[in-house]
């Protein structure tokens, strides 16, 4: 069917010396040629992570941190009462909204009462995957506000990591100068936020399991822009909220 409406790239195109790259059923096969070039290499790199299994992408802002309702920026504040409060929040729902998950896989698929299985499979990752079902990661920034806002999710059942692809722009530099300075005598470059979270981007593009990403504002901004495939001079108009939780799902079927 593909080939009623495209030419296969093969012979002819070497032969010109042409550069391409064929991905054949999603990555079960790709073919490079005459690949040169930064940017021609890391659109191959990019290319490669993708798949097509379905899993949940959240996103959310770091609770609010005392630094940050004082108006000064850094990395070392602690979250103030509000930003413990959300804490507790986003891993209790979390958790209930992975429980609802599992309950209803065990109707389905158990055919039994879920109350009888749910706590086995729930504790239990070889049950876990072995039930059709996915691990759960936590990737904070390495921003105390964005560690202490993944404290209440149990480290036997998520995996939590702290990357510095998921840092603010200019939060080390700030920490150590002055951590008094005010934010707003820094102003954030988007073309420096989209780098450092090219990574960031990369890891979840090659993840098969669920993962939430806790970071900072401008991180949290360029992170939804390019998930909701917008443009980037388009991101100033979004502004994801404090307390809030955002779920993508990358592709439309259902777990």
């Amino acid at each position: 069917m593909y080939e009623k409406r495209y030419v296969p790239l093969g012979a002819v195109e070497e032969g010109l010396g042409w550069s391409f790259c064929q991905m054949i059923d999603v990555g079960r096969k790709f073919t490079m040629h005459n690949i040169q070039g930064d940017l021609a290499l890391e659109t191959v790199h990019y290319l490669q992570q993708f798949h097509l299994e379905p899993r949940e992408i959240w996103l959310t802002r770091h609770g609010e941190s005392q630094s940050g309702n004082s108006g000064l920026s850094g990395s070392r504040s602690d979250l103030e009462n509000e930003g413990q409060a959300y804490t507790s929040a986003l891993a209790a729902f979390i958790e209930g909204y992975r429980r609802t998950r599992l309950e209803k896989f065990a109707r389905k698929e158990l055919n039994r009462r879920p109350e009888n299985v749910c706590d086995k499979v729930f504790r239990s990752e070889t049950q876990w995957k072995a039930g059709g079902t996915k691990s759960f990661y936590v990737w904070t920034s390495r921003a105390n506000q964005s560690r202490q806002t993944a404290l209440f999710f149990h480290r036997l059942d998520y995996e939590t990591r702290h990357l510095s692809s998921l840092d603010e722009p200019g939060e080390e530099s700030l920490d150590a100068a002055d951590p008094r300075i005010s934010k707003s005598n820094y102003q954030d470059d988007p073309a420096e936020v989209a780098y450092r979270i090219k990574s960031a981007v990369l890891e979840v593009e090659r993840l098969r399991d669920h993962v939430l990403l806790i970071a900072g504002l401008e991180t949290t901004r360029a992170l939804l822009t390019y998930f909701l495939g917008l443009r980037g001079d388009n991101s100033a108009d979004l502004k994801p909220s404090a307390r809030s939780l955002y779920l993508i799902e990358p592709v439309s079927a259902r777990i």
